[in-house]
């Protein structure tokens, strides 16, 4: 069961409320799982929402209760990206392609998330300028990091999953990424196109360092 609550406080405070509750009623009505879920709390705590409820108390008892209780409306972002993986799973697995997913506890995980999230997405991706504002690289828009973003600073590069026009345009969504992405994976950017700002000027540079370093490297050889 799912209970969308509208902060925080109000969230944790339920949950003690439920597991008070629950532990009045007895054994009856138990076990019950209470696993709250917001955008702050540690990616380990999110992660519980994926373990599996308790047992039955006996053969033939009516299923058990686990409570995910998220921050604001819409189906919470981990069990979608549960669903996302699943599908990808089941089509992997149909055309016999090779499942090398990082482990979930290996230093990579995540890291490699955002790596495949900027393969897909990568006409998406602003860039900090040095007045402070973001410039997107594909249309040379003026943006702000949306106010709910989670993200504790300002990263020079950035992808973005939503553009929303508000009282000034905003991106939404977003998760930092590293310049050698852009240069690796996101290499499919023709600047000749791209109109004259600071971001065309700075892949300009990184696509000179990278090919000196490749340059450097097979001399080496």
């Amino acid at each position: 069961m799912l209970v969308f609550l509208t902060g925080k406080e109000e969230i944790e405070d339920a949950c003690r409320k439920i597991t008070k509750e629950i532990s009045n009623l007895g054994d009856p009505v138990g076990p019950v799982k209470v696993v709250p879920m917001y955008s702050t709390l540690p990616l380990a705590m999110q992660q519980k929402i994926f373990e599996l409820p308790p047992p039955p108390l006996k053969e033939g008892s009516h299923g058990k209760l686990r409570m995910k209780l998220k921050l604001g409306s819409g189906t919470p972002h981990a069990v979608e990206s549960d669903n996302v993986r699943q599908q990808l799973v089941r089509i992997m697995a149909r055309f016999n392609l090779k499942q090398c997913s990082s482990h979930f506890n290996g230093r990579d995980y995540y890291v490699n998330i955002r790596k495949g999230v900027l393969a897909g997405y990568f006409m998406q991706v602003a860039h900090l300028e040095h007045t402070g504002h973001y410039l997107t690289v594909k249309d040379n828009q003026v943006v702000h990091l949306h106010p709910s973003n989670c993200l504790d600073h300002k990263p020079e590069w950035v992808i973005y999953n939503e553009h929303v026009l508000a009282s000034c345009n905003f991106i939404r969504t977003v998760t930092d990424i590293r310049w050698e992405w852009l240069v690796d994976i996101a290499h499919y950017y023709d600047l000749s196109n791209f109109p004259q700002c600071e971001a065309k000027r700075v892949l300009e540079k990184l696509y000179k360092k990278r090919e000196k370093e490749m340059e450097e490297t097979r001399s080496h050889r």
